[in-house]
């Protein structure tokens, strides 16, 4: 026989979900403070990204002439500007700063504008032109599998000699079969 055991106190909606979290009544309240509501510092720029409006497309050129000439505007950046590995990937490599030579999604960063307020930064950036060639994008899961467009290296777990194994097998079934698991992609309260 085995002994049941009451763990009612440690499960949800047991004595646990009484816990507060530490700025619940700030956020509940309304007085929550978030970068968008702190002073900036004297002297400080503001930043905005040029994004790319294609999914997928080669970029032939960056024009800032017209951005950097506008009174406050104190630099724009592009990938040519990055003097390190052009790369934020958290975990995988391959995650440019700003696009080299390539956008692969809407919004992608192309460059970065830094001004003396949002305002002018925002509107610079409205004038850094980017020319483009469009290329097809991959929208369809299917159709990138079969171009071999993966977002990362395909995964293979395999033991023994699979093919010779199957190879000297007495029957063998044939098929596909589509599981349609999904990784999520992590988001925070970030902002344009």
């Amino acid at each position: 026989m085995t002994d049941i055991i009451d763990t009612s106190e440690d499960i949800v909606g047991g004595a646990h979900a009484k816990v507060q979290h530490d700025s619940a009544v700030k956020h509940v309240t309304g007085r929550a403070v978030y970068i968008d509501d702190m002073p900036s510092l004297p002297g400080a720029l503001e930043a905005v990204f040029v994004i790319s409006p294609h999914a997928h497309a080669k970029i032939i050129d960056i024009n800032i002439s017209n951005a950097v000439a506008m009174a406050g505007v104190a630099a724009v950046l592009t990938a040519d500007d990055i003097p390190g590995h052009n790369d934020i990937a958290p975990v995988f490599d391959n995650e440019p700063v700003l696009a080299e030579g390539l956008v692969e999604y809407v919004g992608q960063p192309v460059a970065v504008v830094a001004a003396e307020t949002y305002d002018l930064a925002f509107a610079a950036a409205r004038e850094v032109a980017v020319a483009y060639e469009k290329l097809t994008p991959g929208l369809d899961i299917q159709d990138a599998f079969d171009k071999k467009q993966y977002t990362y290296p395909a995964q293979e777990i395999s033991r023994g000699d699979c093919a010779g194994a199957i190879a000297g097998a007495t029957h063998r079934l044939a098929g596909e079969i589509s599981c349609g698991g999904q990784d999520h992609f992590y988001l925070e309260c970030h902002i344009l």
